[in-house]
């Protein structure tokens, strides 16, 4: 049971993400091909760490695996914005950060306790 646990662990992506917009959201959803999740009402400077699961489009040992493209939509009480998840693979965990400009930046963090 533990071992099955682990494996799905390892399948998942995980991130921590940090509104640094001037704008508290109230709706951030992430959607691909095989998933959908939406996160509520994000505040200004507020964070939340969530996960999913990452479609690959190509044979994940090779060089550069292939994913499925993650879209956002991020909707603030000023409008919506789309955008693309930065590619993140199995088993990794990366901070997001949403811009003034509602764009997304990932880096790879030194700790998820910041």
């Amino acid at each position: 049971m533990v071992l099955e646990k682990h494996s799905d662990i390892d399948r998942r992506v995980y991130f921590k993400l940090v509104n640094v917009s001037q704008s508290d959201i109230v709706s951030f959803k992430i959607s691909a091909s095989t998933f959908k999740k939406e996160l509520e009402n994000l505040h200004i400077g507020e964070s939340t760490v969530s996960n999913f699961y990452p479609k690959y489009l190509s044979d994940p040992r090779g060089s550069v695996p292939l994913l499925d493209t993650v879209t956002v939509t991020i909707t603030t009480a000023n409008g919506v914005t789309k955008s693309i998840f930065p590619d993140l693979y199995k088993g990794s965990c990366a901070i997001i950060l949403i811009d003034e400009n509602f764009q997304l930046a990932s880096k790879l963090p030194s700790s998820f306790n910041h």
